[in-house]
């Protein structure tokens, strides 16, 4: 961070009060937000009405806006930089306090919906402005439950949709994930994060917010940040085949495959086996999903 002069302060502006938006009252479906222990901007939550699978995304654009003073510092800043002794957000703290889904009794959202066929394949899409209660829980805490509703039905949904990344060409690599903390003593903990399958449900419903939006936005000729990827080619291929799953065949394979890239042009993400993808559920911590959720938000309203 020092060599590339990355911001280390903590950035501090008057964010102003929330506008007075119309707003769907979701507060009688119980969301939750499922995060790593000790996370401080939870801005994404999950929850099931019996009808429609919503990923509920903290509003954050109804706070930043546009060229304001804590969004030319986001901009700058382009994410919550996560190192071990520190924590360096990208909005200002009153953020997170404000718009966090969880730390206060209700909060804004900008909510996907999601319906769904007799084969669990999404047959419908909306977004809308809302206002939720969320519970916060941890993965671990969530994977116990794993089995009781809402989450049976949600994990059903989430699977089914994997299932039809993989069939797509999704690429999976399975490397040790961990988390480094050092306290002010210096002391160090290394903690490594097990695979759970709430956590596996989570990222599907994350990636199946980000492919929807894309092609919510593509349909409608809205320039948002699009990730994309092409295809690997033969090295990737070959290195996709390999049944060999120790940490040199993983590591391998992730090295053949081509570099994600940001662009103004949807086009496919062929690691993830989507036709469309943005990032759009971290808007608290990263500044391309502030931008399309800024996007998405306008166009709603108008």
């Amino acid at each position: 961070p020092l060599r590339l002069e990355v911001p280390l302060d903590i950035p501090d502006y008057d964010l102003g009060p929330m506008p007075d938006d119309d707003r769907l009252d979701l507060t009688a479906v119980e969301a939750f937000a499922i995060d790593d222990e000790g996370n401080q901007d939870p801005d994404d939550a999950i929850a099931w009405d019996g009808k429609r699978l919503w990923v509920h995304v903290a509003d954050a654009a109804a706070l930043i806006a546009a060229g304001s003073p804590a969004d030319e510092a986001a901009r700058e800043r382009a994410s919550s930089l996560y190192l071990p002794e520190k924590i360096v957000p990208m909005l200002p703290p009153e953020a997170a306090h404000r718009l966090g889904l969880g730390l206060e009794d209700t909060s804004p959202a900008l909510s996907y919906a999601f319906e769904f066929d007799e084969q669990g394949v999404i047959s419908d899409f909306s977004i809308h402005l809302t206002t939720v209660k969320v519970t916060r829980l941890s993965y671990a805490q969530a994977d116990v439950r794993m089995n009781e509703e809402p989450f049976a039905t949600i994990r059903k949904f989430t699977d089914t949709f994997r299932a039809r990344r993989v069939a797509a060409g999704a690429v999976s690599i399975s490397m040790p994930e961990v988390k480094i903390r050092v306290d002010e003593q210096g002391d160090i903990a290394i903690t490594r994060l097990p695979e759970m399958a709430s956590r596996n449900m989570v990222t599907e419903s994350m990636l199946m917010a980000g492919s929807s939006a894309a092609a919510w936005c593509r349909q409608r000729n809205i320039p948002i940040p699009f990730a994309v990827q092409e295809s690997t080619g033969e090295a990737g291929e070959d290195a996709g085949d390999s049944e060999i799953d120790d940490y040199a065949a993983q590591f391998a394979k992730r090295r053949g495959m081509k570099r994600s890239r940001t662009t103004l042009e949807c086009s496919p993400h062929s690691g993830l086996g989507l036709e469309a993808y943005s990032r759009v559920t971290s808007p608290l911590r990263r500044y391309p999903d502030l931008i399309a959720s800024r996007q998405i938000r306008q166009t709603i309203l108008d």
